[in-house]
């Protein structure tokens, strides 16, 4: 904030090309690079390297020079799933006419009557050094930061629905029970649900981790019988849907209980309440797997999404559920010697190669078809 003042108060100029940035709805990047896997794309679109991304912004569109792309959002403006319903539409246009509207390289002409202007800037020294540090502080963030992606093809929703599985929740315990098999425990799990039921709804907090969940994880890890595996996973699923249906009906606790910790904290009562210095509450909220579901309409372009870990031991996973197939991005940091991304993936697809295996041994009419 000094920085941005200091260059404000050099010259007029200077306000005027921030006054027209900060009204943009939103930033186009166009970038030199031209990655290609996955794993290339998911990094520069959440990382890049910090210079021409405006991260206040509800989104920067990115757009490598090979054409493939992506989004870096701002989350406060809108929850994930919004931005993955406005994409997935202009997806679905763009594969449905642009093949219509352009045959070949000839048809590909500028149309745009306005062109691009160059924002002027007014510097002295001090904003140069400002600008130095910021670079050197992105690049350390950057250069800490881990990011695998998986694209599992073995099976997807249309398989899990014929076992009468939620592919979400059986994605919640695939989660976990990757966890276990690479660190031999599971920590306080953050998955997302939303309030939009009530006016000015947002978010609250799926406490994915549960004395069912664990017991189901240590269950596949040992000898026990395919039928107890079975319904260990059943008794888990069953009870992650019933945290579910209490946090999108107003009734889950840490969004009622972050209110009254604010409240406690604006009013400076003291002492503070017992309840918010208490470690077992401070333990109870670190969540180091953090979780999102965005996935999109069935029959869309391959959508993937992704963000950092929460904390420097934890994991960020987000996925994107489809007929046939799982998109899957995990995030966490080079700084802590026990997580790797690479590795987590490894054992998340170990995971549900497993499950599908114990789902194979119950009896189920087929069908249709599934990549099994």
């Amino acid at each position: 904030m000094q920085a941005r003042e200091h260059i404000m108060s050099l010259d007029e100029i200077n306000k005027q090309s921030f006054d027209l940035i900060e009204r943009a709805l939103f930033c186009v990047a166009l970038d030199e690079s031209s990655a290609s896997t996955y794993d290339e794309i998911a990094r520069n679109c959440l990382l890049g390297d910090g210079r021409n991304r405006w991260y206040d912004k509800p989104f920067t569109l990115i757009i490598h020079e090979n054409a493939r792309g992506g989004l870096n959002g701002q989350h406060a403006w809108a929850d994930a799933l919004v931005v993955v319903r406005l994409f997935d539409y202009c997806i679905k246009y763009v594969n449905e006419n642009f093949k219509a509207k352009f045959s070949n390289r000839a048809d590909l002409k500028p149309t745009l009557n306005i062109k691009p202007k160059r924002l002027d800037w007014v510097l002295d020294n001090a904003a140069y050094t400002a600008i130095e540090c910021a670079s050197a502080a992105v690049g350390k963030l950057i250069h800490n930061s881990d990011i695998a992606t998986m694209q599992f093809n073995h099976y997807g929703t249309a398989f899990l629905k014929r076992y009468k599985l939620t592919p979400d929740f059986f994605m919640q315990m695939a989660i976990q029970l990757a966890h276990y098999k690479m660190h031999k425990k599971v920590p306080a799990v953050y998955e997302t649900a939303h309030t939009r039921m009530f006016y000015h709804g947002r978010t609250e907090t799926i406490r994915s981790f549960s004395k069912e969940s664990l017991a189901f994880v240590k269950t596949m890890e040992s000898n026990a019988s395919d039928g107890a595996k079975w319904d260990a996973l059943r008794t888990a699923i069953d009870a992650h849907k019933e945290t579910l249906k209490k946090c999108l009906t107003g009734d889950g606790i840490d969004r009622h209980l972050m209110g009254l910790q604010i409240v406690s904290e604006m009013s400076g009562i003291t002492p503070k309440p017992s309840l918010f210095t208490d470690r077992a509450f401070e333990v109870s909220k670190k969540f180091l797997i953090s979780t999102s579901n965005i996935s999109g309409g069935p029959g869309a372009s391959p959508i993937w999404g992704g963000f950092s870990a929460m904390y420097n031991e934890g994991y960020g996973v987000c996925y994107a559920l489809q007929p046939d197939r799982i998109n899957v991005s995990i995030t966490c940091y080079h700084a802590w010697p026990e997580t790797s991304a690479t590795t987590f993936k490894r054992y998340l697809e170990m995971a549900l190669l497993e499950m599908v295996d114990l789902c194979l041994t119950r009896n189920v009419i087929y069908v249709g078809s599934s990549k099994i």
